[in-house]
């Protein structure tokens, strides 16, 4: 008998070749290149919104505590003669505080700041000159100095961060205004712990007149000021076209060590005093960031307006324009170049 025999043919292998695979590999590499800068700009554009939001919660608890105690809170708890000179034991004898610890209240923060009620009050009989304030610095209070070490992200900005070593060689508690710009206390390095802060109250264009100054300059005062109470009536400027925090993430000041190489500094949240106009925001003065608005959004830093409106202002603002919207009185309209 005869038995036929059937040769079984197998089916070819199913695996990719080495030139399918690299055609593949390529076609993967080229889609991440597509899908990846749209997915780092989604999440700018959310830090972004993220970023308007706390300056817009800045704005609504200066409104609340403008509607509880009649007046803004003071830009700053410095000396009570502006622009003069000072000795450290004059720093020492000072609250240096700004308003972003004035509303803590307002921002949900109330039993934090009765902590540090010690120093800072809004009480305005315990604010004048003849109150002893020796040693009243708020780093040398035990309770004011555990809350100065609060971080506290409402006042930090998402795209930026200030605790890295990279964004400050040190932190400035505190600055001085108008004729004698100093930092009152710098950490070289930086206490790692301390609160930041990336938002900076608007003081006009240069601060106050120094005793025997130029005080013509004093036409373009902004809302927070040394000691000072302001109102929302004295905005005569009308709330929507006048400054009141903006984007500040610090930078660069000077060679502050001597090593030959600028220092940067970013700002601690319990000491953040009026940044002026003067120092106009952007490319335009890069060597001294640490004095002038600044932001990690590409081409623009955010505004929070007296309305409580928050806007992208352009780095290419016209100095003039961003002068008069840092003042409060100058007389002076404008068109604000916003977003």
């Amino acid at each position: 008998m005869r038995r036929s025999q059937h040769r079984r043919h197998g089916s070819a292998g199913g695996g990719f070749t080495l030139i399918e695979l690299l055609v593949v590999i390529a076609v993967i590499a080229v889609l991440i290149a597509l899908l990846l800068p749209a997915v780092q700009q989604a999440r700018e554009a959310a830090r972004r919104t993220q970023c308007k939001n706390n300056l817009k919660q800045i704005a609504l608890a200066v409104h609340n505590f403008e509607s509880t105690y009649g007046r803004m809170p003071m830009g700053q708890l410095g000396k009570f003669t502006p622009g003069t000179a000072s000795g450290v034991d004059d720093f020492l004898d000072l609250q240096f505080t700004g308003p972003l610890v004035q509303i803590l209240p307002f921002m949900e923060q109330s039993v934090m700041f009765d902590r540090t009620e010690e120093i800072v009050t809004v009480e305005e009989e315990k604010l004048s000159p003849s109150r002893d304030y020796t040693d009243s610095l708020y780093y040398q209070k035990d309770n004011a100095r555990q809350m100065a070490f609060a971080r506290l992200p409402g006042y930090v900005c998402p795209s930026s961060d200030p605790y890295q070593s990279s964004q400050g060689d040190g932190v400035a508690l505190a600055m001085n205004i108008h004729s004698s710009f100093y930092f009152g206390m710098l950490y070289l390095p930086a206490p790692t712990d301390i609160g930041r802060t990336t938002y900076m109250p608007v003081g006009g264009y240069v601060g106050e007149s120094s005793p025997g100054g130029d005080a013509s300059l004093d036409r373009y005062l902004g809302a927070f000021r040394n000691r000072r109470f302001i109102r929302f009536a004295n905005l005569t400027e009308g709330l929507s076209n006048t400054l009141l925090f903006g984007e500040q993430v610090g930078g660069k000041w000077a060679d502050l060590d001597d090593d030959g190489e600028d220092d940067s500094v970013t700002w601690a949240w319990f000491g953040a005093f009026p940044q002026y106009s003067g120092f106009i925001p952007g490319p335009h003065t890069k060597d001294h960031e640490a004095i002038n608005f600044n932001s990690r959004h590409t081409g623009i830093i955010q505004f929070a307006y007296a309305d409580g409106s928050v806007h992208a202002i352009s780095e290419d603002i016209d100095f003039r324009t961003f002068v008069l919207l840092s003042g409060i009185s100058d007389g002076d309209t404008v068109s604000p170049l916003i977003q």
